[in-house]
């Protein structure tokens, strides 16, 4: 038969047994539980970082973005620009021959009347359009209004000419009319970027005391004015 003080001690056993298993039992949930809350601190302070980190790049960006702008204010458009001195060079090569001059940034071109028209005629010759279609396909491109003069000599208009031309107010008008009416249906010029001017014999550029002087005064002149 065993004693009470067998039993008295089994259940003090039990016990200490019993509450050893249960702090047992708890103690990696407590592990757990700050684990997880270092580790949440952890991210929370990461977060904070990268929050900071993200704005300051936010910041810079919009720093450059504002000086991105700046800069292209203050740059010029320089393809434009690059192209209009392409088509100017073109120009020039093309009409070499040619009197071309610029005045800031207007061109003017003077194509001798003698290498668009026959003597004594208004219809546009084949040496004349073969100038006037290559003209064209480079004034086209280029962002400009055209006007288109006529010019003639002080010689007055006689025989079969003079019932269609009384003066040479007609003449150096039709002149400069059918080359406008060249460059549109010809070389595709837009129409509203096209006038004419005749101005007869009233702006020499030449005496007309000499064959020589004449033959310049008897021209189209042509004026390349920029459009704003």
């Amino acid at each position: 038969m065993l004693s009470p003080w067998w039993w008295k001690n089994k259940g003090e056993n039990t016990n200490r047994k019993n509450r050893g298993g249960v702090e047992m039992r708890y103690i990696p949930f407590v592990v757990i539980i700050v684990g997880l809350g270092i580790f949440a601190g952890m991210e929370k302070g990461r977060a904070g970082r990268l929050e900071k980190r993200i704005e300051a790049l936010e910041k810079e960006n919009e720093n450059l973005l504002g000086l991105l702008e700046e800069y292209r204010k203050k740059t010029p458009e320089k393809p434009e620009v690059e192209k209009e001195e392409i088509m100017e060079e073109e120009l020039r090569e093309f009409l070499g021959e040619f009197q071309v001059e610029k005045e800031e940034e207007e061109i003017t071109i003077t194509v001798p009347g003698k290498r668009l028209f026959p003597p004594g005629s208004v219809e546009i010759s084949s040496e004349g359009k073969k100038i006037l279609k290559k003209l064209g396909m480079i004034i086209k491109e280029m962002d400009v209004d055209i006007v288109v003069e006529g010019h003639t000599d002080n010689s007055p208009i006689t025989g079969s000419l003079k019932k269609k031309f009384p003066t040479n107010w007609e003449l150096s008008a039709q002149r400069a009319v059918n080359v406008v009416k060249f460059l549109i249906s010809e070389a595709g010029v837009p129409p509203q970027r096209l006038c004419v001017a005749a101005y007869a014999e009233y702006r020499p550029i030449a005496s007309n005391r000499t064959a020589e002087g004449r033959a310049k005064n008897r021209r189209i002149v042509i004026r390349l004015i920029p459009r704003k």
